[in-house]
């Protein structure tokens, strides 16, 4: 796994977006894709729904496909919500701007 990171940790990046690319069950259920996701979690690879965990870190989920052998790679693109980098932008805090945290 490689991360990449600002060069500048000083330097904001408002602007900034999240993609993640994972292998995971297609949508549309055919028998490649899911034997395929299947086969993966047989050797520890636990399938998850991206877009829901970025939507839950309040991230807006911009870009969602499938591609690959049967659509079992997925390509999840989240950035930051509007009001969330409008807020940023003008140095408002996520209080003022309306942001809360969501319990279960």
């Amino acid at each position: 796994t490689r991360v990449l990171r600002n060069p500048d940790p000083d330097r904001k990046q408002p602007g900034g977006v999240l993609v993640l690319v994972d292998a995971g069950y297609p949508g549309d259920g055919n028998r490649i894709g899911t034997g395929l996701a299947w086969l993966w979690e047989l050797f520890g690879d636990h399938m998850r729904d991206e877009a829901a965990l970025m939507e839950e870190a309040g991230l807006e989920v911009i870009t969602r496909r499938e591609f690959g052998a049967g659509d079992s790679i997925r390509l999840v693109v989240g950035q930051k919500r509007r009001m969330m980098r409008e807020a940023y932008d003008t140095g408002a805090s996520s209080a003022r701007c309306g942001a809360r945290r969501e319990t279960k």
